[in-house]
């Protein structure tokens, strides 16, 4: 089943209601070795909420596959730590995080297009650019409900890491 994101096509780009999502985590976690560290991308709302959540995401990573985690919110981290995880060694495996934007955005002065859509198209590239460097990577795109979809998204994780 291939999802439409953008102008391209992936197996590995999904919604939150993916049939397969466990299964598709499990193959991304599999044969961890110690230096391998997960990545969570997230294009969402700045918040400590959020953060909060992805903390619970890199806790859980940490205690069942005993590896290194990094966060960071998009566009933001492509300016540093997005550099690393495009060049070097495959050592990272990556999760990018998005969201539907609100249809009552305002389109950006003689552009055309949403801060949003300008966001979208950014974490699109982010995901293109790791998948041309062989890196492990998947995008799973989440509703306007997105705090809600990551709630579900951690049962998924916890699933995933808990049958080996």
């Amino acid at each position: 089943m291939k999802k439409q994101i953008g102008d391209f096509f992936n197996e590995k780009t999904v919604t939150i209601e993916y049939p397969k999502f466990t299964a598709l985590l499990k193959k991304l976690f599999k044969d961890l070795s110690p230096w391998t560290y997960i990545g969570f991308l997230a294009y969402l709302p700045i918040d400590s909420e959020i953060e909060e959540i992805f903390r619970d995401f890199r806790t859980l990573v940490r205690e069942k596959k005993n590896c290194s985690t990094v966060f960071g919110f998009g566009p933001r981290y492509l300016h540093s730590s997005g550099q690393l995880y495009k060049g070097g060694p495959i050592l990272a495996r990556f999760i990018i995080f998005t969201r539907r934007g609100r249809k009552a955005e305002q389109i950006i002065p003689e552009e055309g297009y949403t801060f949003w859509d300008q966001q979208f198209a950014q974490a699109c590239g982010d995901f293109k650019a790791l998948e041309e460097k062989k890196k492990p990577v998947i995008m799973i795109h989440l509703t306007e409900n997105y705090r809600e979809d990551l709630k579900k998204f951690y049962n998924y994780l916890e699933k995933a890491l808990s049958f080996e």
